[in-house]
């Protein structure tokens, strides 16, 4: 059965339609009505049918010019088209058939070619395999200097066949791994009216339960349903204060600030804290105030900080939620059960901090997905990369607690097997389901995969704290010009420990 397409809201769902000896089907785009109708197409071809075939014959949505007096409807389909086609990207494989005219595409990590990189004298329509000679391992210098222009002819010639996949791999330019999404898409099409607004980055990274944090964002954001927020919107009456009974209060400000329930709660806490402040009249400034108290000096001591925060996102969770109970279904709550309902919820959200607290200092690192301990009789590796404006190194300490410091350096040299160890969660479990972390790596991943399948080494997880070494080498590779192997009293004196580097 084929599941066929709705024209109209009301109209009958069409599969299909039939003229003479024609037939045109019309399918919802999933794979089950995909092969319904290929199993049906080879149905009819052993009854006998005949199936139009040719280029003429032939509309692809890519390639299609848009008609001259074209509907609204189908000029933002074609919009829509471009911006999936300005969005995307190739990662170029083996025998590409990448267009070079008509899709963005890369052949190696960091290069991103279009259109815009072909000789304006050269009209071709050529693939991009057409680009490499006839065994498809080396580029065909003669051809890419005569289509692309010279600074981008340099940058392909200097790209390794031997790095492609096996098959072209279509990419979403602004996704770290290469996945489209509605968010994704969404963040494309806003570019130019979104911004990066750090407080709202604390919001969601603060140490809460994620149910807390919404209302954090929405009082950031000035968009918690208050009846002055209708008012400035459709010039509704500012209604009165379902908890106070305050008239005309029903306002973002009396809510956070100057309600008399607000300032009891906050007068009763351990702070004893007057939020009648001026600087604290907005929901901007009061979440503010709870990610950094310290934007009202001297209110809280650095030490209460986390406490404080977990207490104001606590208290005024459940102060909305009484709100909306008492406009919604008449209810009145008495100011001592509102208390204790945001004291319990608090000692009990304190409890949950603290004992993941002593959990971190027990003495034992906690589990991780991919921490193992090092095999024994094997190589440790210890690796780290630091950058500084723009510049990075590489820090690679290898550890044999077995074998000597100086005449074994050149041994390990043809090291076979060996346990890599990274405090790079991201780099550990992409390497562990062999999937690049993010598509403009995807060469670098897939050359460094296959050395490593090629001999036992296993990438592990260890904490920072046990990956010092490596870290202090790297960031010395940052001020240093160095290249090669180095004894530890080379790098600094402080790490004589090590055996060798």
């Amino acid at each position: 059965m084929l599941e066929g397409y709705r024209v109209s809201r009301n109209g009958p769902s069409v599969s299909h339609l039939m003229y003479v000896d024609n037939t045109m089907f019309f399918i919802k785009a999933n794979m089950q009505n995909v092969e319904n109708l290929c199993e049906g197409v080879e149905l009819d071809e052993i009854m006998g049918f005949e199936f139009m075939d040719g280029n003429e014959l032939f509309l692809g949505f890519w390639h299609c010019n848009l008609p001259r007096y074209a509907s609204h409807v189908a000029r933002g389909i074609w919009k829509t088209r471009q911006f999936i086609n300005d969005n995307c990207l190739w990662l170029m494989g083996h025998d590409s058939k990448i267009q070079v005219w008509n899709n963005g595409w890369s052949c190696g990590d960091g290069v991103i070619i279009d259109a815009s990189a072909i000789n304006p004298h050269v009209v071709t329509d050529l693939p991009i395999h057409a680009f490499l000679t006839k065994n498809g391992v080396e580029w065909n210098t003669t051809e890419v200097k005569w289509v692309f222009r010279p600074s981008i002819a340099e940058v392909i010639l200097n790209c390794r066949t031997e790095d492609f996949s096996e098959e072209d791999r279509l990419v979403w330019r602004n996704s770290p791994n290469g996945e489209f999404s509605i968010k994704a898409a969404y963040r494309c099409l806003h570019t130019a009216t979104m911004f990066q607004d750090n407080t709202c980055t604390k919001i969601w990274k603060l140490g809460l339960q994620e149910h807390l944090k919404p209302i954090l964002w929405k009082a950031y954001r000035d968009c918690i349903p208050f009846k002055s927020r209708y008012n400035r919107i459709f010039g509704w009456t500012v209604g009165d204060y379902s908890l106070c009974g305050e008239a005309y209060g029903d306002s973002e400000a009396h809510f956070f600030s100057t309600c008399p329930i607000t300032c009891g709660l906050w007068r009763e806490s351990k702070w004893g804290i007057r939020c009648e402040e001026p600087c604290l009249c907005s929901g901007n400034e009061v979440v503010k105030w709870i990610i950094d108290p310290s934007t009202i000096p001297g209110s809280i001591q650095v030490c209460d900080r986390e406490e404080f925060s977990l207490f104001a996102s606590v208290m005024y969770h459940p102060l909305w939620s009484i709100r909306n109970a008492n406009y919604h279904n008449n209810t009145k709550w008495r100011f001592c059960d509102m208390k204790k309902k945001i004291w319990d919820e608090f000692h009990f959200q304190w409890k949950l901090v603290e004992s993941e607290r002593g959990d971190s200092f027990d003495g034992a690192p906690r589990p991780a997905v991919y921490w193992k301990q090092p095999r024994p009789g094997r190589i440790w590796v210890n690796v780290n990369f630091p950058t500084k404006n723009g510049v990075g190194a590489i820090g690679v300490v290898t550890w044999d607690e077995a074998i000597g410091k100086d005449a074994e350096v050149l041994r390990r040299l043809g090291i076979k097997e060996a346990d890599i160890l990274s405090d790079n969660q991201v780099v550990v479990q992409a390497h562990s389901a062999l999937v690049t972390p993010f598509w403009n790596v995807f060469f670098l991943f897939s050359k460094a995969l296959t050395m490593l399948s090629s001999k036992k080494i296993e990438v592990l997880w260890i904490p920072k704290t046990k990956n010092s070494s490596a870290h202090v080498l790297a960031k010395w590779g940052l001020f240093n010009n160095c290249k090669g192997f180095l004894n530890c009293w080379e790098v600094t004196p402080a790490h004589r420990d090590l055996k060798s580097l």
